[in-house]
């Protein structure tokens, strides 16, 4: 098994696993989780994943939209049925048209892109209510090793957008934890 195998093949676990202990948490407390945050996350989980399917990686289409699901349902719980119908449709559907008119390259930019703005709406998120009570540091750190090993794919594949697009992601992620660290007490960390 080559090294490019092994990292895409932790990342895919880790990138299908991501989404749910924030989901398991969202069940119990949503103060502070970010919509808009979970919003992008179905976004850049679909560009990602068809993004894989432009270049023939099966297992991060296969990652990328579970994420992408898990992204949706957290979002389900966070609005009201119709409004998350709405949001979530128009997510799928913007994801559709980008890739029809500017194809897979581009759109990993504007996923990278995504991956930065979902992480800052969640840090806004967290600072304006002075809560990290619904925000699943778990969540977070399973979503930086999951980027950091896509990272590391890349470099093993040579695709430089990819690459820097997953460390981009993986540095946030550990921003998005500071940021909870600070603002939550040590007691609910997971």
């Amino acid at each position: 098994m080559s090294a490019a195998t092994a990292f895409a093949l932790v990342a895919a676990a880790l990138t299908t696993a991501g989404t749910l202990p924030q989901l398991h948490r969202a069940f119990r407390v949503v103060e502070g989780v970010s919509v808009s945050a979970w919003l992008q996350g179905l976004f850049l989980g679909a560009i990602w994943a068809g993004y894989g399917v432009a270049t023939g990686q099966w297992v991060l289409l296969l990652s990328e939209g579970a994420f992408a699901l898990g992204s949706a349902a957290i979002v389900w719980r966070l609005l009201a049925p119709p409004r998350a119908l709405v949001s979530l449709l128009g997510c799928i559907s913007l994801v559709a048209v980008l890739f029809w008119l500017v194809g897979p390259g581009p759109c990993l930019i504007l996923a990278s892109i995504a991956s930065l703005t979902a992480r800052f709406a969640q840090i806004v998120t967290t600072v304006r209510t002075h809560s990290a009570a619904g925000v699943s540091i778990a969540t977070w750190s399973v979503i930086a090793a999951s980027n950091a090993a896509w990272a590391a794919n890349g470099v093993q594949r040579a695709d430089t957008i990819f690459t820097w697009s997953a460390a981009a992601g993986a540095l946030a992620s550990l921003l998005v934890i500071v940021t909870c660290l600070v603002i939550q007490t040590p007691s609910r960390l997971v």
